[in-house]
C-alpha cells in the first residue's frame, strides 16, 4: 500500500467493501466478507486517509495533542494543498496556521505543534473540499458482476 500511495498518489478511496472501510476494526471487516487487508496495509491507509462523506475517504491526517510543547512528526505520501481543520492554531514546519488555512505540503516528513492548548487538528486534502449537506445514500454504488 505504501508504494501504491507514493507512486500513484490517489486522491480518494471508496470504501465500497467492508475491508476498505477505515472506520471498521479489522476483525469486523474480515467477519463481514472473509477478506481483509494485511494489518500493515490497513495501517498505511488509516494514517494517510480521513473520512470525508459517505464511503468517500480523502488524503489527510488527524492529530491529537497531549501537550502544547511536544511536536509530532508526520509523513505526507500524497503531496498537495491541504486545509487545516480543528479547534485552534497549529504550527506546521515552524509556520503558524489557523483553522481554514491552506498549506502546500510536499512529500516527506513534517512537524506539527499545537498552539493555545488545542486538543485536535486535521489536515484534509484540497482547498476547503466540498462536502454535501445531505446524508449519503445507504444503497451500494456498485451492484452485480462486471465481466
Amino acid at each position: 500500500m505504501y508504494n501504491i500511495l507514493t507512486r500513484r498518489k490517489p486522491l480518494f478511496l471508496l470504501a465500497d467493501v467492508p475491508h476498505l472501510d477505515l472506520s471498521l476494526p479489522r476483525e469486523e471487516a474480515f467477519s463481514a466478507t472473509n477478506y481483509s487487508l494485511l494489518e500493515e496495509e490497513l495501517d498505511v491507509l488509516k494514517l494517510n486517509f480521513i473520512h470525508h462523506w459517505g464511503i468517500l475517504y480523502v488524503p489527510g491526517k488527524q492529530f491529537e495533542f497531549e501537550s502544547k510543547v511536544k511536536p509530532q512528526n508526520f509523513e505526507i505520501l500524497i503531496p498537495g494543498t491541504y486545509t487545516l481543520e480543528g479547534e485552534g492554531a497549529v504550527s506546521i514546519n515552524g509556520i503558524l496556521y489557523e483553522p481554514g488555512d491552506t498549506i502546500k505540503l510536499k512529500k516527506g516528513s513534517h512537524t506539527i505543534t499545537t498552539q493555545y492548548n488545542s486538543r485536535k487538528a486535521a489536515l484534509r486534502w484540497g482547498e476547503d473540499l466540498y462536502k454535501p449537506a445531505n446524508k449519503p445514500s445507504s444503497h451500494p454504488i456498485f451492484a452485480g458482476l462486471f465481466l
